[in-house]
């Protein structure tokens, strides 16, 4: 058997047992529990939604009835529509429309108690439409701008995170499947016209071979590796990766249409510390986007900056999403900010 036969037999085994490897991760790969909340959507740039009509929540005994006990951070209702609260009634009110993640949507906290409803409260001439789905990102967002503007609002608050430029935070294998994320990943990057990098990224982001050998090496050299996907909250990446960045610009001039109502960029800071708050340059970035596309501007951070993480989170267990208390805070300032804006 001479040398190059050899090396022959070697190159293929290597490519067999690679294909293997791809063939075995692909089929053993872990299926994570998919909340009833969620389904998928039919606007494969959206790739899932709330459930229409969807209630939960703990009940009680009232009256000799069994009702959803309204007053519980459990209870969920989403509407005819696929959007959180009530049915969205006619009214000759004007509109304002929140767009938003889980921040808006009232994550974890008693719904009454949002900063949503506190506008609701402090804006009674106004009808408050709230649009914010969790988990979505900038580009999903941008979806659900298309059916905020079917209200005429005179006004839509644009409720900004600090992880919305990562796409499909925190659903990586639930609603959809990885190949379906990956075929949606092609949708977005045509849409958006983004670069010939960022369509090769996603391709070879297709094999998981590739992916859970990057995850280790990432690992062991404690550096972001560009083609993984990051579950984490690492808000720096998020604003720096090229293909994220590229994406959120076009996400804002989109925004900066002149076709579309008054938007208000509302920055939420992440729940953290504010003594020696890291983010400062993220949020300068996205006044500074804001701004550059002729939107308005404002940073909750100015009305928390005395507070400490222990006042702002929600629990041990949550850290991550502001509780009753800030979002009554945030509340008052934005409607303040909103009644400034709209008397101009």
């Amino acid at each position: 058997m001479n040398k190059t036969y050899k090396i022959i037999i070697l190159i293929t085994s290597i490519i067999i047992a690679l294909i293997l490897a791809e063939i075995l991760l692909r089929a053993f790969e872990p299926k994570e529990e998919v909340s009833n909340l969620y389904v998928k959507s039919n606007n494969q740039i959206l790739g899932f939604e709330l459930t229409k009509n969807y209630i939960s929540g703990k009940q009680i005994l009232l009256n000799g009835k069994t009702h959803y006990d309204t007053d519980s951070k459990d209870y969920i209702k989403i509407n005819s529509e696929g959007f959180r609260g009530d049915e969205i009634t006619k009214t000759n009110k004007s509109k304002i429309v929140i767009i938003g993640d889980s921040i808006a949507f009232g994550y974890n906290i008693i719904y009454k108690k949002s900063f949503v409803n506190v506008l609701r409260k402090k804006l009674p001439d106004y009808q408050i439409i709230n649009l914010a789905v969790p988990g979505y990102s900038a580009i999903q967002e941008l979806q659900i701008l298309k059916k905020a503007k079917e209200y005429n609002p005179v006004l839509i608050v644009w409720q900004y995170a600090l992880n919305d430029p990562k796409d499909l935070e925190g659903f990586p294998l639930t609603v959809l499947s990885y190949e379906e994320i990956r075929d949606r990943e092609d949708a977005i990057i045509q849409l958006l016209n983004q670069s010939e990098n960022c369509q090769l990224k996603n391709n070879l982001q297709r094999s998981r071979l590739l992916i859970n050998i990057l995850n280790i090496v990432e690992k062991v050299t404690k550096h972001h590796i560009g083609l993984l996907y990051h579950a984490g909250y690492d808000f720096e990446y998020y604003h720096s990766e090229p293909c994220g960045k590229e994406r959120l610009q076009k996400v804002f001039k989109e925004l900066g249409n002149k076709d579309n109502p008054k938007i208000l960029v509302t920055m939420f800071p992440a729940v953290v510390e504010y003594k020696n708050y890291p983010f400062y340059n993220i949020h300068e970035r996205i006044k500074n986007l804001s701004l550059e596309n002729n939107l308005y501007y404002y940073d909750t951070l100015d009305v928390l900056k005395g507070f400490s993480h222990d006042q702002i989170k929600i629990s041990d267990a949550d850290e991550i999403h502001f509780n009753e208390n800030t979002n009554q805070v945030i509340g008052l300032a934005l409607a303040k900010k909103i009644n400034e804006l709209l008397v101009r």
